[in-house]
């Protein structure tokens, strides 16, 4: 892509914990952050001791006026090991 004035983008970056015994977690982004209006792009990474479970968005919604994202695991939080979530997103500003 080439430098140009439109090229302008929001990116903040979290973690989310999952909770035991469960193999999804779901998290509502700040709308004065990410708008509802603007399309948004995720890139997720398990992290913790079983950081080799797989992590894919199950489903990304702005029904309610606000960003809201659903991650799944592909096994689940046995609440042995800790699991995290780290994730970044970007979006759009202009």
């Amino acid at each position: 892509m080439l430098p140009n004035a439109n090229n302008q983008f929001t990116i903040t970056h979290y973690t989310v914990s999952v909770p035991h015994l469960t193999d999804q977690v779901q998290v509502t982004l700040d709308n004065k952050v990410h708008p509802g209006n603007k399309t948004v792009s995720v890139v997720a990474n398990p992290r913790g001791t079983d950081a080799n479970t797989n992590v894919f968005v199950k489903s990304l919604s702005n029904s309610t006026g606000s960003w809201v994202i659903t991650f799944g695991l592909s096994a689940l939080s046995d609440g042995t090991t800790p699991v995290s979530i780290d994730y970044m997103i970007y979006s759009s500003v202009v």
